[in-house]
């Protein structure tokens, strides 16, 4: 379509010009890269949001082979779209081609990188763990269970906190669970242990770090899914609190 190859073209020249205005300015080649990519990255994982969001909308009485069907194609597009992300962000080398240069090791001085993953120190999981717990004890009307398995997921969990967002994270997820206590108390309430589906269907919404994990679904989906698959956990459960989570309790205030 024409207007498509228009951003296209509008795109190339935009990028150009930002590696032209950072080159003047001293930014090395290494840096642009990143910011650029980050950027055009972060586009297409906008776009994934948007679509994931329309696997819930097959149009009503097709009946059950066309919503497979849909939800099936709104799948392959997210996964090519997430691909897409993962490249996008891995173009390194553009930036040189536009009088950026990358500086000399002994030279090279850089700021402390404050978008990576935070570091899960144990004070950092015990300061979450109580927030979630205390949150699901009151939304759940159960205890907690055992905390060390808890821990072990928060572990592999909060790494997609950046580094940034460390100190503030306690609060934001305070603030969270205070903003989405009805949503939070029907989840519990369908999905879990007593609810409409046999135990363990939705197994990770028995547990307080579900609060977490709903959280990060909601800020950082493509981080969370890739933590969640290199550490081997179950993908399928995983799926199922995002299914329950952004639409099981959709509209709900």
């Amino acid at each position: 379509m024409q207007r498509i190859g228009n951003h296209q073209t509008t795109a190339v020249n935009s990028r150009a010009r930002i590696f032209s205005i950072l080159a003047a300015v001293g930014v090395n080649a290494d840096e642009a890269d990143e910011m650029v990519c980050a950027i055009e990255a972060g586009a297409v994982a906008g776009v994934y949001s948007a679509v994931v969001d329309m696997e819930a909308d097959a149009p009503d009485g097709r009946g059950e082979v066309y919503g497979q069907g849909w939800f099936d194609g709104v799948r392959k597009v997210t996964d090519e779209l997430a691909g897409q992300a993962d490249r996008l962000y891995g173009q390194r080398g553009r930036a040189a081609r536009f009088g950026l240069r990358v500086p000399a090791p002994a030279t090279l001085e850089r700021a402390p990188d404050l978008s990576g993953p935070a570091e899960v120190t144990p004070e950092f999981v015990q300061q979450v763990l109580e927030i979630t717990e205390r949150h699901y004890t009151e939304l759940s009307g159960r205890p907690s269970p055992s905390p060390e398995d808890s821990k072990d997921t928060l572990a592999v969990v909060l790494p997609t906190v950046r580094v940034s967002g460390v100190a503030g994270y306690p609060q934001r997820l305070e603030e969270f669970a205070q903003a989405n206590r009805v949503r939070l108390e029907r989840l519990f309430r369908v999905y879990g242990p007593g609810g409409l589906y046999p135990d363990g269907v939705y197994g990770l919404v028995e547990w307080p770090e579900s609060i977490v994990l709903c959280e990060r679904i909601e800020t950082d989906r493509l981080w969370l899914e890739s933590e969640w698959a290199d550490a081997d956990y179950s993908e399928l459960q995983l799926d199922r609190l995002c299914e329950a989570w952004l639409y099981g309790t959709k509209g709900e205030r």
